[in-house]
């Protein structure tokens, strides 16, 4: 991974881009609070709009922000859509209001540092290059946090809950796939972006995530979820043999008595066997794998047409010249793209 050190610098109010910030939330009211109170004071950036996209929530989060954050916007999305899904909303907003740059960010997060955002821009402003920014997740809220270097480093997978990126990216290599409904749709995001010439870069800036602090409970539906994304990711951007060792992976974590690759630090890992059903858990496997052997002519129409995208924003970065990266190497069809391992 390569760093680039960076420093604070003034910015001129009047030129700064239009960015808007997507807060996503469902059924999580009682993260808000604390989330849009740092969001607005802890964001050192003049020209920025925040929106809370409630998306199917039965619990009052619309209502709740409008009540006690009247300059947040609200966008309504119901039924539940996914993330992806609420995703693709923000972006379609963000290109009604001609913003230049668009933030997602999870609504269980605490902003520490107020310059987050200004550095965020002002990097990607001087390396058309970056695809996607995000921060530095920590486990803690209270102090004391270690003084930002404004270090940017190259990531081989977006693993932040807060991440910019250029509008005009969704234009390129297209929007969030909502196959994925609700995990795996960032990092094949990332994939693609990453596959088209453009960096993933992590400002080392800490923003504080609950769900960081908190062990993952095993849900019969989110575990079947991880582990259908996490083959189809693979299928998408890795090829056949990627994603016949992913599944063997998942299989082994969340059946095997004895795992060979388990991680107890990884919350995934520990969510998968939390039930301590290890047969059970075969059958969540069988399902998984049955979906993504049913669903392979989809998957292949929809990487199909996302590499003909990729092409095309490779070809266009060419002929603009644009950025300093050599672009990833796009394999042929039948081969997985040169991406970071996610998921499992």
């Amino acid at each position: 991974m390569s760093r680039t050190t960076c420093h604070e610098s003034e910015m001129i109010p009047s030129q700064l881009p239009l960015v808007c910030g997507y807060v996503v939330t469902y059924n999580g009211k009682r993260f808000l609070e604390r989330c849009f109170q740092t969001l607005q004071q802890l964001t050192d950036y003049e020209n920025f709009r925040l929106i809370l996209v409630d998306n199917g929530s039965a619990d009052g989060s619309g209502d709740y922000v409008r009540e006690n954050f009247p300059d947040v916007e609200i966008l309504r999305i119901y039924p539940n859509v996914g993330y992806a899904g609420a995703a693709n909303e923000a972006v379609k907003d963000a290109r009604r209001r001609r913003a230049k740059y668009i933030v997602f960010s999870n609504d269980d997060i605490v902003i520490l540092h107020s310059q987050w955002l200004r550095e965020a821009v002002l990097n990607t402003e001087r390396d058309p290059s970056i695809g996607m920014i995000g921060f530095v997740d920590t486990a803690s809220e209270e102090g004391p946090h270690p003084t930002p270097e404004l270090t940017l480093t190259d990531v081989p997978f977006p693993a932040s809950v807060v991440y910019m990126t250029p509008v005009d990216l969704f234009d390129r290599i297209g929007m969030f796939d909502t196959v994925f409904f609700s995990n795996g749709e960032e990092d094949d995001l990332g994939a693609r972006t990453q596959a088209a010439g453009y960096r993933l870069v992590q400002l080392d800036i800490p923003i504080f995530h609950f769900g960081s602090a908190t062990n993952l409970k095993y849900k019969t539906r989110t575990v079947y979820i991880f582990m259908r994304n996490g083959i189809r990711f693979c299928l998408k951007n890795r090829g056949l043999m990627g994603a016949l060792l992913r599944a063997v992976r998942i299989l082994d974590v969340a059946c095997n008595p004895w795992p060979v690759s388990f991680d107890a630090d990884d919350g995934a890992h520990r969510g998968m066997r939390n039930s301590g059903n290890l047969p059970f858990n075969f059958l969540i496997w069988l399902r998984a794998v049955a979906w993504n052997i049913i669903h392979w002519p989809e998957t292949y129409r929809i990487r199909a047409a996302d590499r003909r995208l990729i092409h095309a924003a490779r070809d266009a970065r060419k002929e603009a010249g644009e950025g300093r990266r050599e672009a990833y190497a796009l394999p042929a069809d039948n081969s997985p793209l040169e991406t970071a391992d996610v998921g499992v």
